[in-house]
């Protein structure tokens, strides 16, 4: 007796009734019509994918059949039809072709008249032909769609999920929502008095305005997510800053998803889809275009007066361990010359953080120790450190040369023969070279850990915590020897 899972999906098309025939209610029906007929199967459980694409990989109905299969609960799928499991040519074809024969499962799809236990040759070729036109119906759908929607964009219909801060949806239009549009014509008139889109952040940070984002929550247009951090930053606004949206112009098409996969990518500016006066302005025209230019100038500035040197570039994973932000690399003069020092970047955009942050290479040289350690923890002796050898070699040197000197004084007093004294001499003499030889093995050990330390980083630092002044936390992607 085979112990059945009933795999059922509708995808999204599908979930608002567009097509009936795929509905739950209807595969249900055929699947347990089938079971009826078949007293070798019963029915254990049925899983359920509602408004769901079969090009998603991770859908929690399938991973729970899945889950039962390994834990050994059923032993047979039963779908209405091959796209049903789902439209990707990949993942369907080594469900069928491998994971379900692995795993002793019998598959069966009704309305393909497939069942694995009977199967053929000319079954299986169909089965593949099956998922490879399951496939490029989807690649069809997503351009017949992607093709209607440029039509409304281009007839200055606005198809945003969310309304740009300071305007409120009202069908397919943009209207002004007076509330907010004064923080936003209050942004733009520091902007235009020169105030740095970082001061302006910190201004609405200071004066307790809500951000685009709370705005939002306390409208009930977006629910609460937690960990929320509501401060203004200044990459937020420099997006306001050059949104055209309040000049009274819709800009859409700016990105664009690669299907079937969903990989979403930037297009170029000259493929967005723009319209002019589709809706009423916060700003005119004239202050945007001079907003611009300020903003243009002083990018330009900051391109011509960067000082880290390339090498200095992190590249890496670095959090503020007080709040939990990432940390940036900022050139700071000191005296005269620049240094490098990494901030959080919520106190650098506004926000409040009471972590000082720490100088690049002050974290270059901790996190080098770090590697030093581990790397003696893994291969060398326990509680060594290259400063451990370095002491013990100094030591021995000492030891020797002071061995050396004595047997001057013996000698010289007549107490040891010349030929004692040269055998000596030349013992002491070859230990030294080793111990010159150790020493400088050492130091050569000691530059490698420290010049190579950004490398190191790069290809073994998951992530780096900041904690305070010259305290760090690496998490390794190797196994930490502590």
């Amino acid at each position: 007796m085979y112990k059945a899972g009933l795999y059922i999906r509708v995808s999204v098309l599908e979930s608002k009734g567009q097509d009936e025939c795929q509905s739950a209610e209807n595969q249900f029906k055929i699947l347990n019509d089938y079971l009826k007929n078949n007293t070798d199967i019963m029915l254990y459980n049925t899983y359920l994918d509602l408004g769901k694409s079969g090009m998603i990989k991770q859908r929690e109905g399938l991973e729970n059949m899945l889950s039962d299969i390994y834990s050994g609960l059923i032993d047979c799928v039963l779908v209405k039809d091959i796209s049903r499991l789902g439209r990707d040519y990949a993942q369907t074809g080594n469900l069928i072709e491998k994971v379900f024969p692995f795993w002793g499962v019998r598959f069966i799809s009704v309305n393909d008249n497939y069942d694995s236990l009977k199967n053929c040759e000319n079954n299986n070729c169909l089965i593949s032909l099956r998922n490879i036109l399951n496939e490029g119906y989807v690649r069809d759908i997503s351009k017949k769609e992607k093709s209607a929607l440029r039509v409304l964009m281009k007839e200055g219909q606005f198809l945003g999920s969310l309304a740009p801060y300071g305007y409120i949806k009202n069908g397919k239009k943009l209207e002004i929502d007076d509330e907010s549009a004064h923080v936003v014509q209050y942004i733009f008139d520091m902007a235009k008095n020169n105030i740095s889109c970082y001061k302006i952040a910190k201004i609405l940070n200071e004066e307790k305005v809500l951000t685009p984002y709370a705005y939002k929550i306390k409208k009930g247009v977006v629910k609460e997510k937690k960990c929320q951090n509501f401060f203004w930053r200044e990459s937020g606004i420099k997006r306001i800053l050059q949104n055209r949206a309040y000049i009274g112009d819709t800009v859409q098409s700016v990105k664009t998803t690669l299907a079937p996969k969903g990989k979403s990518v930037r297009l170029p500016e000259e493929k967005w889809i723009t319209v002019e006066n589709t809706h009423k302005a916060i700003v005119s025209r004239s202050n945007f275009e001079l907003v611009q230019n300020i903003l243009n100038k002083r990018k330009r500035s900051k391109n011509t007066n960067r000082h880290i040197s390339k090498n200095n570039n992190s590249g890496f994973n670095i959090h503020c361990g007080m709040c939990g932000f990432k940390m940036s690399l900022k050139s700071i003069k000191n005296k005269n010359k620049t240094i490098g020092y990494y901030v959080c970047s919520l106190n650098s955009t506004g926000g409040i953080c009471k972590n000082t942050g720490i100088n690049s290479s002050d974290l270059y040289k901790t996190a080098s120790k770090i590697f030093e350690t581990h790397y003696f923890l893994l291969f060398g002796k326990s509680g060594n450190t290259l400063e451990n050898l370095k002491h013990k070699a100094m030591c021995s040197k000492r030891y020797l040369n002071l061995k050396k000197s004595g047997l001057y004084e013996l000698f010289k007093n007549g107490k040891i023969g010349e030929n004692d004294f040269n055998i000596n001499i030349k013992n002491i003499s070859l230990k030294l070279k080793k111990s010159d030889e150790k020493l400088g093995y050492i130091s050569d050990t000691e530059k490698i850990f420290l010049r190579n330390t950004v490398f190191l980083l790069k290809a073994f630092a998951e992530k780096i915590i900041v904690c305070g002044k010259n305290e760090i936390e690496i998490k390794t992607k190797y196994i930490n020897p502590f």
